[in-house]
Protein backbone atom coordinates (compact mmCIF):
# COMPACT_ATOMS: atom_id res chain seq x y z
CA UNK A 1 0.00 0.00 0.00
CA UNK A 2 1.36 3.42 -1.01
CA UNK A 3 2.17 5.80 1.82
CA UNK A 4 -0.63 8.36 2.21
CA UNK A 5 0.83 11.88 2.49
CA UNK A 6 -2.52 13.70 2.59
CA UNK A 7 -2.11 14.50 6.29
CA UNK A 8 1.11 16.43 5.64
CA UNK A 9 1.33 20.12 4.83
CA UNK A 10 3.52 21.31 1.96
CA UNK A 11 6.83 21.79 3.86
CA UNK A 12 6.36 18.50 5.72
CA UNK A 13 5.77 16.75 2.42
CA UNK A 14 8.87 18.38 0.91
CA UNK A 15 11.02 17.02 3.75
CA UNK A 16 9.50 13.54 3.52
CA UNK A 17 9.97 13.36 -0.28
CA UNK A 18 13.55 14.71 -0.28
CA UNK A 19 15.49 12.35 -2.56
CA UNK A 20 18.80 12.25 -0.75
CA UNK A 21 21.76 14.21 0.47
CA UNK A 22 22.01 16.38 3.59
CA UNK A 23 18.68 17.72 4.84
CA UNK A 24 18.14 20.28 7.59
CA UNK A 25 14.56 20.49 8.85
CA UNK A 26 14.03 23.57 11.01
CA UNK A 27 10.97 22.61 12.99
CA UNK A 28 9.36 25.23 15.21
CA UNK A 29 7.54 24.11 18.35
CA UNK A 30 4.42 22.06 17.64
CA UNK A 31 5.01 21.85 13.88
CA UNK A 32 5.06 18.05 13.57
CA UNK A 33 8.75 17.22 13.46
CA UNK A 34 8.30 13.64 14.71
CA UNK A 35 5.69 13.11 12.03
CA UNK A 36 8.20 14.23 9.41
CA UNK A 37 10.87 11.81 10.66
CA UNK A 38 8.55 8.81 10.85
CA UNK A 39 6.96 9.51 7.47
CA UNK A 40 10.39 10.02 5.93
CA UNK A 41 11.58 6.65 7.26
CA UNK A 42 8.43 4.98 5.88
CA UNK A 43 8.97 6.73 2.54
CA UNK A 44 12.57 5.49 2.34
CA UNK A 45 11.36 1.93 2.96
CA UNK A 46 8.73 2.43 0.24
CA UNK A 47 11.56 3.52 -2.10
CA UNK A 48 13.31 0.16 -1.47
CA UNK A 49 15.91 1.32 1.05
CA UNK A 50 16.51 -1.75 3.28
CA UNK A 51 14.96 -0.87 6.66
CA UNK A 52 17.89 -2.28 8.62
CA UNK A 53 20.16 0.17 6.78
CA UNK A 54 18.27 3.16 8.24
CA UNK A 55 19.30 4.67 11.57
CA UNK A 56 16.99 7.06 13.45
CA UNK A 57 18.36 8.62 16.63
CA UNK A 58 16.61 10.64 19.32
CA UNK A 59 17.32 11.59 22.93
CA UNK A 60 15.01 9.73 25.30
CA UNK A 61 13.81 6.16 25.57
CA UNK A 62 10.24 7.40 25.54
CA UNK A 63 10.77 9.33 22.30
CA UNK A 64 12.51 6.33 20.72
CA UNK A 65 9.64 4.06 21.75
CA UNK A 66 7.08 6.43 20.26
CA UNK A 67 9.10 6.70 17.05
CA UNK A 68 9.32 2.90 16.72
CA UNK A 69 5.58 2.61 17.24
CA UNK A 70 4.75 5.20 14.58
CA UNK A 71 7.16 3.73 12.03
CA UNK A 72 5.71 0.25 12.57
CA UNK A 73 2.22 1.60 11.86
CA UNK A 74 3.33 3.43 8.70
CA UNK A 75 5.49 0.55 7.44
CA UNK A 76 4.05 -2.68 8.88
CA UNK A 77 6.57 -5.49 9.20
CA UNK A 78 9.57 -3.78 7.60
CA UNK A 79 9.39 -0.82 9.97
CA UNK A 80 10.33 -2.97 12.95
CA UNK A 81 13.76 -3.59 11.39
CA UNK A 82 14.79 0.09 11.38
CA UNK A 83 17.52 0.99 13.88
CA UNK A 84 15.67 3.36 16.24
CA UNK A 85 17.78 4.32 19.24
CA UNK A 86 18.78 6.97 21.68
CA UNK A 87 22.39 8.07 21.16
CA UNK A 88 23.40 6.14 24.26
CA UNK A 89 21.62 2.90 23.40
CA UNK A 90 23.02 2.98 19.85
CA UNK A 91 26.57 3.49 21.13
CA UNK A 92 26.11 0.78 23.74
CA UNK A 93 25.05 -1.62 20.97
CA UNK A 94 28.12 -0.67 18.92
CA UNK A 95 30.52 -1.07 21.84
CA UNK A 96 29.16 -4.45 22.91
CA UNK A 97 29.45 -5.63 19.30
CA UNK A 98 33.09 -4.50 19.01
CA UNK A 99 34.19 -4.53 22.65
CA UNK A 100 37.47 -6.30 21.92
CA UNK A 101 38.66 -3.43 19.71
CA UNK A 102 38.68 -1.16 22.78
CA UNK A 103 39.78 -3.86 25.22
CA UNK A 104 36.42 -3.81 26.95
CA UNK A 105 34.56 -6.76 28.39
CA UNK A 106 31.41 -7.49 26.39
CA UNK A 107 29.32 -7.21 29.54
CA UNK A 108 30.68 -3.87 30.75
CA UNK A 109 28.71 -2.08 33.45
CA UNK A 110 27.12 1.32 32.78
CA UNK A 111 27.38 3.68 35.76
CA UNK A 112 24.51 6.02 36.59
CA UNK A 113 24.96 9.35 38.39
CA UNK A 114 25.05 7.79 41.86
CA UNK A 115 27.75 5.35 40.73
CA UNK A 116 29.70 8.23 39.17
CA UNK A 117 29.57 10.32 42.33
CA UNK A 118 30.64 7.37 44.45
CA UNK A 119 33.61 6.75 42.13
CA UNK A 120 34.56 10.43 42.21
CA UNK A 121 34.60 10.36 46.01
CA UNK A 122 36.78 7.25 45.82
CA UNK A 123 39.15 9.14 43.51
CA UNK A 124 39.25 11.97 46.05
CA UNK A 125 40.27 9.50 48.78
CA UNK A 126 43.16 8.30 46.61
CA UNK A 127 44.28 11.88 46.03
CA UNK A 128 43.82 12.81 49.69
CA UNK A 129 46.32 10.11 50.67
CA UNK A 130 48.69 10.87 47.81
CA UNK A 131 48.55 14.67 47.35
CA UNK A 132 47.10 15.85 50.63
CA UNK A 133 43.77 16.83 49.04
CA UNK A 134 41.30 18.05 51.69
CA UNK A 135 38.83 15.18 51.43
CA UNK A 136 35.97 16.62 53.51
CA UNK A 137 36.06 19.91 51.63
CA UNK A 138 36.24 18.27 48.21
CA UNK A 139 33.53 15.65 48.85
CA UNK A 140 30.96 18.44 48.89
CA UNK A 141 31.99 19.24 45.31
CA UNK A 142 31.49 15.71 43.94
CA UNK A 143 28.46 16.80 41.90
CA UNK A 144 30.39 19.69 40.40
CA UNK A 145 33.31 17.46 39.42
CA UNK A 146 30.90 14.94 37.88
CA UNK A 147 29.47 17.76 35.76
CA UNK A 148 32.96 18.91 34.70
CA UNK A 149 34.04 15.39 33.70
CA UNK A 150 30.79 14.77 31.80
CA UNK A 151 31.16 18.03 29.85
CA UNK A 152 34.79 17.17 29.05
CA UNK A 153 33.66 13.87 27.55
CA UNK A 154 30.93 15.67 25.60
CA UNK A 155 33.78 17.68 24.05
CA UNK A 156 35.77 14.48 23.33
CA UNK A 157 38.41 15.31 25.95
CA UNK A 158 39.74 12.23 27.70
CA UNK A 159 41.55 12.57 31.05
CA UNK A 160 44.92 13.21 29.44
CA UNK A 161 43.62 15.84 27.03
CA UNK A 162 41.67 17.59 29.77
CA UNK A 163 44.76 17.66 31.98
CA UNK A 164 46.78 19.42 29.25
CA UNK A 165 44.11 22.15 29.08
CA UNK A 166 43.69 22.39 32.85
CA UNK A 167 47.34 22.58 33.80
CA UNK A 168 47.83 25.68 31.65
CA UNK A 169 44.92 27.32 33.45
CA UNK A 170 45.40 29.54 36.51
CA UNK A 171 42.15 28.13 37.94
CA UNK A 172 42.99 25.70 40.82
CA UNK A 173 39.48 24.16 40.55
CA UNK A 174 40.20 23.07 36.97
CA UNK A 175 43.53 21.64 38.02
CA UNK A 176 41.86 19.71 40.85
CA UNK A 177 39.22 18.47 38.39
CA UNK A 178 41.96 17.23 36.06
CA UNK A 179 43.61 15.20 38.82
CA UNK A 180 40.28 13.76 39.95
CA UNK A 181 39.30 12.96 36.34
CA UNK A 182 42.53 10.98 35.83
CA UNK A 183 42.04 8.85 38.96
CA UNK A 184 38.29 8.52 38.34
CA UNK A 185 38.97 7.11 34.88
CA UNK A 186 41.55 4.64 36.20
CA UNK A 187 39.01 3.39 38.74
CA UNK A 188 36.34 3.11 36.02
CA UNK A 189 38.69 1.14 33.77
CA UNK A 190 39.70 -1.18 36.62
CA UNK A 191 36.02 -1.90 37.31
CA UNK A 192 35.20 -2.54 33.64
CA UNK A 193 32.63 0.26 33.79
CA UNK A 194 31.58 3.09 31.50
CA UNK A 195 29.58 6.21 32.28
CA UNK A 196 27.15 7.83 29.83
CA UNK A 197 29.83 10.15 28.47
CA UNK A 198 32.07 7.15 27.78
CA UNK A 199 29.39 5.49 25.65
CA UNK A 200 29.47 8.32 23.10
CA UNK A 201 33.18 9.13 23.32
CA UNK A 202 34.35 5.51 23.05
CA UNK A 203 31.95 4.81 20.16
CA UNK A 204 33.42 7.83 18.39
CA UNK A 205 36.94 6.58 19.14
CA UNK A 206 35.97 3.14 17.82
CA UNK A 207 34.97 4.62 14.46
CA UNK A 208 37.86 7.09 14.31
CA UNK A 209 40.64 4.63 15.18
CA UNK A 210 39.45 1.42 13.52
CA UNK A 211 39.12 1.81 9.78
CA UNK A 212 37.46 -1.57 9.20
CA UNK A 213 34.67 -0.80 11.67
CA UNK A 214 34.28 2.76 10.38
CA UNK A 215 34.01 1.73 6.73
CA UNK A 216 31.58 -1.06 7.55
CA UNK A 217 29.09 1.23 9.28
CA UNK A 218 29.57 4.11 6.85
CA UNK A 219 28.60 1.76 4.03
CA UNK A 220 25.92 -0.02 6.05
CA UNK A 221 23.84 2.99 7.14
CA UNK A 222 22.43 4.44 3.92
CA UNK A 223 20.27 7.01 5.70
CA UNK A 224 20.70 8.58 9.15
CA UNK A 225 18.06 10.74 10.82
CA UNK A 226 18.65 12.72 14.03
CA UNK A 227 15.80 14.20 16.07
CA UNK A 228 16.15 17.14 18.51
CA UNK A 229 19.34 18.11 16.72
CA UNK A 230 19.66 21.36 18.68
CA UNK A 231 20.43 19.24 21.76
CA UNK A 232 23.44 17.40 20.28
CA UNK A 233 26.87 17.92 21.77
CA UNK A 234 30.22 17.80 19.99
CA UNK A 235 30.67 14.05 20.47
CA UNK A 236 27.17 13.16 19.24
CA UNK A 237 27.46 15.35 16.17
CA UNK A 238 30.93 13.96 15.46
CA UNK A 239 29.50 10.47 15.61
CA UNK A 240 26.65 11.32 13.21
CA UNK A 241 28.98 13.09 10.76
CA UNK A 242 31.37 10.16 10.75
CA UNK A 243 28.63 7.63 10.08
CA UNK A 244 27.16 9.76 7.25
CA UNK A 245 30.48 10.41 5.50
CA UNK A 246 29.95 7.78 2.79
CA UNK A 247 26.36 8.33 1.62
CA UNK A 248 25.88 11.93 2.84
CA UNK A 249 22.25 11.11 3.60
CA UNK A 250 22.05 12.84 6.97
CA UNK A 251 18.67 14.31 7.89
CA UNK A 252 18.65 16.42 11.04
CA UNK A 253 15.51 17.85 12.58
CA UNK A 254 15.55 20.49 15.27
CA UNK A 255 14.78 24.01 16.40
CA UNK A 256 17.53 26.43 17.34
CA UNK A 257 14.95 28.43 19.32
CA UNK A 258 14.58 25.45 21.66
CA UNK A 259 18.31 25.10 22.25
CA UNK A 260 18.32 25.52 26.04
CA UNK A 261 20.61 22.71 27.18
CA UNK A 262 24.08 24.19 26.83
CA UNK A 263 24.57 23.58 30.57
CA UNK A 264 24.53 19.83 29.86
CA UNK A 265 26.77 19.97 26.83
CA UNK A 266 24.43 20.77 23.93
CA UNK A 267 26.11 22.87 21.24
CA UNK A 268 23.68 25.13 19.37
CA UNK A 269 26.44 25.70 16.80
CA UNK A 270 25.77 22.21 15.44
CA UNK A 271 22.44 23.30 13.95
CA UNK A 272 23.50 26.86 13.09
CA UNK A 273 26.55 25.70 11.11
CA UNK A 274 25.15 22.51 9.59
CA UNK A 275 24.98 24.04 6.12
CA UNK A 276 28.67 24.94 6.34
CA UNK A 277 29.61 21.38 7.29
CA UNK A 278 27.55 19.77 4.52
CA UNK A 279 27.60 21.23 1.02
CA UNK A 280 24.33 21.28 -0.94
CA UNK A 281 22.23 21.00 2.20
CA UNK A 282 18.53 21.36 1.53
CA UNK A 283 16.73 23.40 4.20
CA UNK A 284 13.04 22.92 4.92
CA UNK A 285 11.34 25.12 7.52
CA UNK A 286 8.22 23.95 9.36
CA UNK A 287 6.24 26.98 10.52
CA UNK A 288 2.66 25.70 10.86
CA UNK A 289 2.00 25.21 14.58
CA UNK A 290 -0.70 22.65 15.49
CA UNK A 291 -0.39 22.75 19.26
CA UNK A 292 -0.94 26.27 20.57
CA UNK A 293 -3.52 29.03 20.52
CA UNK A 294 -2.67 32.21 18.60
CA UNK A 295 -2.17 34.13 21.85
CA UNK A 296 0.39 31.66 23.19
CA UNK A 297 2.19 31.48 19.86
CA UNK A 298 2.34 35.26 19.49
CA UNK A 299 3.77 35.66 22.99
CA UNK A 300 6.39 32.96 22.42
CA UNK A 301 7.43 34.39 19.06
CA UNK A 302 7.74 37.89 20.50
CA UNK A 303 10.23 36.59 23.10
CA UNK A 304 12.17 34.33 20.72
CA UNK A 305 12.50 37.16 18.20
CA UNK A 306 15.22 38.74 20.35
CA UNK A 307 17.51 35.68 20.24
CA UNK A 308 20.73 36.75 18.53
CA UNK A 309 21.85 33.44 17.04
CA UNK A 310 18.91 31.83 15.30
CA UNK A 311 17.55 30.73 11.94
CA UNK A 312 14.66 32.92 10.76
CA UNK A 313 11.19 31.39 10.90
CA UNK A 314 7.65 32.76 11.31
CA UNK A 315 5.42 30.43 13.29
CA UNK A 316 1.69 30.61 12.60
CA UNK A 317 -1.40 28.64 13.56
CA UNK A 318 -4.96 28.12 12.34
CA UNK A 319 -6.12 27.07 15.81
CA UNK A 320 -9.08 28.85 17.37
CA UNK A 321 -8.40 31.82 19.62
CA UNK A 322 -7.82 31.02 23.28
CA UNK A 323 -7.86 32.99 26.48
CA UNK A 324 -5.49 35.93 26.99
CA UNK A 325 -2.19 35.21 28.72
CA UNK A 326 -1.89 36.62 32.22
CA UNK A 327 1.46 37.46 33.80
CA UNK A 328 2.25 38.32 37.38
CA UNK A 329 5.54 39.63 38.76
CA UNK A 330 6.17 38.84 42.42
CA UNK A 331 9.10 39.60 44.76
CA UNK A 332 10.19 36.03 45.62
CA UNK A 333 9.41 32.34 45.23
CA UNK A 334 7.32 32.22 48.43
CA UNK A 335 4.95 34.92 47.16
CA UNK A 336 4.85 33.19 43.78
CA UNK A 337 3.70 29.96 45.44
CA UNK A 338 1.09 31.78 47.51
CA UNK A 339 -0.25 33.58 44.43
CA UNK A 340 -0.58 30.30 42.52
CA UNK A 341 -2.46 28.65 45.38
CA UNK A 342 -4.79 31.64 45.78
CA UNK A 343 -5.44 31.71 42.04
CA UNK A 344 -6.31 28.01 41.98
CA UNK A 345 -8.63 28.51 44.97
CA UNK A 346 -10.50 31.32 43.22
CA UNK A 347 -10.85 29.40 39.94
CA UNK A 348 -11.99 26.29 41.83
CA UNK A 349 -15.00 28.23 43.07
CA UNK A 350 -16.37 28.09 39.52
CA UNK A 351 -16.73 24.32 39.80
CA UNK A 352 -13.36 23.32 38.35
CA UNK A 353 -11.69 20.25 39.82
CA UNK A 354 -8.12 20.45 41.12
CA UNK A 355 -7.13 17.89 38.46
CA UNK A 356 -7.92 20.58 35.85
CA UNK A 357 -4.86 22.59 36.94
CA UNK A 358 -1.19 22.13 36.14
CA UNK A 359 1.69 23.98 37.77
CA UNK A 360 5.02 24.16 35.93
CA UNK A 361 8.21 25.29 37.62
CA UNK A 362 11.93 25.21 37.08
CA UNK A 363 13.91 22.89 39.35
Amino acid sequence: MALNLDDLNEPQRAAVLHDGGPLLVLAGAGTGKTRVITYRVARLIEMSVPPDHILAVTFTNKAAGEMKKRISVLAPGAGSRVWVHTFHSFCCRLLRQHHEKLKLTRHFTIYDEDDQKRTIVEAMKVLAEKDGLNLETEKKKAGMYMHVISRAKDDLLDAGSYEIHAMTSPDPARQAAARIYAVYQRLMDASGALDFGDLIMKAYDLLRNHEDVRKHYQDFFQHILVDEFQDTNRAQYGLARTLAAEHKNLCVVGDDDQGIYSWRGANIGNILKFEEDFEDTRVVTLEQNYRSTPQILEAAVSVIHYNRNRKPKKLRTDNAAGEPIETMELPNEVEEARWVVRRIAVLSEDGRSLKDFAVFYRT
